[in-house]
């Protein structure tokens, strides 16, 4: 319970901060998703697609380690 309670906390990013916050565009992000890159993990909400802030953090110490 917990768990959901951190997860429905998490601030939800659209792709335009997702963007915003990696310094790409939006085609970047865009061209990323389609061709399977690696980039932060996002989720469906109907037909839009959003990141949670802490999938994102957790994406960037992973760029940064390699």
């Amino acid at each position: 319970m917990a768990q959901d309670n951190q997860r429905s906390s998490s601030p939800k990013l659209d792709i335009n901060e997702l963007a915003s916050q990696l310094g790409v565009s939006t085609a970047t992000l865009y061209r990323w998703r389609s061709t399977g890159a690696d980039m932060p993990r996002g989720f469906k909400v109907g037909a839009r697609v959003r990141w949670t802030q802490q999938s994102v953090d957790d994406w960037i110490d992973k760029q940064m380690a390699n």
